[in-house]
């Protein structure tokens, strides 16, 4: 799981195969604001509501370098 400080946004994976994978994109909080299935209450259980998407191995291991190369610009901290 990749989640942030902002709670509204986080990440897993739901299945790991040879050419591909299923990413869960979690949503909570504000990001679940005016879905109809969604209460006051389900609105603040954090990472209950997710997106499933099927990603191309090959195509997330260039996204991740693409992030690494943006990320150089700034300082670790």
């Amino acid at each position: 799981m990749l989640a942030f400080t902002e709670p509204n946004l986080g990440f897993s994976v739901a299945s790991l195969e040879t050419a591909d994978l299923v990413l869960r994109v979690h949503l909570s909080h504000e990001s679940l604001a005016g879905m109809p299935e969604v209460d006051e209450e389900t609105m603040y259980d954090i990472y209950a509501h997710n997106v499933p998407l099927r990603v191309g191995r090959s195509d997330l291991l260039a996204a991740a370098d693409e992030w690494q190369k943006g990320l150089a610009a700034f300082p670790e901290r």
